[in-house]
């Protein structure tokens, strides 16, 4: 198995942080208590300083300088679509992510529903293609804003929601 020390965590974070994350943008927060990476999501930005709030921490503001200790991007979710390379290096195959191993990070692909990628085989055997499917069984939401031609303009916004079935 792929574990690390407090040490690696720790620089890992660092190597992995950017310059700014969106509202929306999915992420890890290196918890103090456990030293341990749990999942969150960014759900304010602070333009003038590139400070962020996170889902798990209500109100707390993390400073830019901070957001290089205690985030690390997620390297692949569920449903992500991908790259496989047998060697890292020749033809490249199509697929999709259909499970990721919290404790670890490794992943399960469909083309290869019996093996789990680690991290360490994540970085030379998978690539990203950056846009999302939806499996079936997955939870959707469509939505969309609308603006009424009335005397006072108003807002709206429909939606759908359902289950992806085929």
């Amino acid at each position: 198995q792929d574990h690390k020390s407090d040490e690696q965590h720790e620089s890992q974070a660092s190597s992995n942080a950017e310059t700014t994350f969106p509202i929306g943008t999915s992420l890890q927060y290196l918890e103090s208590k456990n030293r341990g990476w749990t999942d969150c999501q960014v759900v304010q930005f602070r333009r003038e300083d590139g400070a962020v709030q996170i889902n798990l921490k209500d109100g707390r503001w993390f400073s830019h300088e901070e957001q290089g200790q205690c985030f690390r991007r997620n390297r692949f979710e569920q449903s992500q679509r991908v790259q496989y390379s047998a060697d890292g290096a020749g033809d490249w195959l199509d697929s999709v992510v259909i499970a990721v191993r919290e404790e670890d990070g490794a992943i399960q692909l469909g083309l290869d529903k019996d093996r789990w990628f680690t991290v360490n085989e994540q970085k030379t055997l998978l690539r990203s293609l950056s846009k999302k499917v939806f499996l079936v069984g997955s939870r959707v939401a469509v939505v969309q804003d609308l603006t009424t031609d009335s005397e006072e303009e108003q807002l709206l916004r429909i939606g759908q929601q359902g289950w992806i079935t085929q």
